[in-house]
């Protein structure tokens, strides 16, 4: 996930990351 918000280049992957994250952590919900 971090490396996907590290690189510019993928657009799509940098707004799937944090969503994935939350999926993945309910308790942050």
């Amino acid at each position: 996930i971090l490396a996907g918000l590290i690189k510019p280049n993928h657009g799509t992957l940098n707004v799937q990351g944090p969503t994935g994250f939350v999926f993945q952590n309910p308790d942050h919900q």
